[in-house]
């Protein structure tokens, strides 16, 4: 029995070592599909401009490709940037995100989501504003609250125009 298990032990090895090749070779052409989360930023940001509306900080995207090159890929292998670059005050709309999709050759992008995004970009401005207090609570028993001051009495608040039209006071707690 022992001596049928060594017979034609070359024939048999060279097989197996046939086998072995010929698995890695199907399991590294096989395709699959894998999702991943990727960060979304915004660069290049034009000077004296701010973001202000609601924008997405990450992309759901669903990548096709040889399952060698997905088992060996890493979060930083993928990146996605929106370029401001040149944009004034309004709303742009970025569609179709997977052009700026950055990931390795040989992988394709079947699905992303949201598939693009509307940037709503408005003026920086600055201004001063009355600080008023509020007293909350009650004193301790025995004792009035006379008067409320806040120092400073007035403030420097900065953000986007549009925002800073309905700011006309500042409320601290007191």
């Amino acid at each position: 029995m022992v001596d049928k298990i060594f017979e034609n032990w070359l024939l048999k090895f060279i097989s197996l070592a046939f086998a072995v090749v010929l698995w890695f070779f199907v399991m590294g052409e096989s395709r699959m599909e894998v999702n991943h989360i990727v960060p979304l930023e915004y660069e290049n940001l034009p000077q004296g401009l701010m973001i202000a509306s609601e924008v997405p900080t990450s992309v759901a995207i669903r990548i096709s490709g040889p399952r060698a090159m997905q088992v060996n890929l890493s979060p930083g292998d993928i990146s996605l940037a929106v370029d401001l670059t040149g944009l004034s005050a309004g709303v742009t709309s970025f569609k179709r995100l997977e052009e700026s999709l950055n990931i390795p050759s040989g992988l394709k992008i079947t699905r992303i989501s949201p598939s693009y995004v509307d940037v709503k970009l408005d003026r920086v401005r600055e201004r001063e504003v009355p600080v008023r207090v509020v007293i909350t609570g009650e004193p301790a028993v025995g004792f009035i609250v006379k008067s409320s001051k806040a120092i400073p009495g007035k403030v420097a608040v900065a953000g986007a125009e549009s925002e800073l039209k309905g700011v006309s006071e500042v409320v601290t707690e007191g």
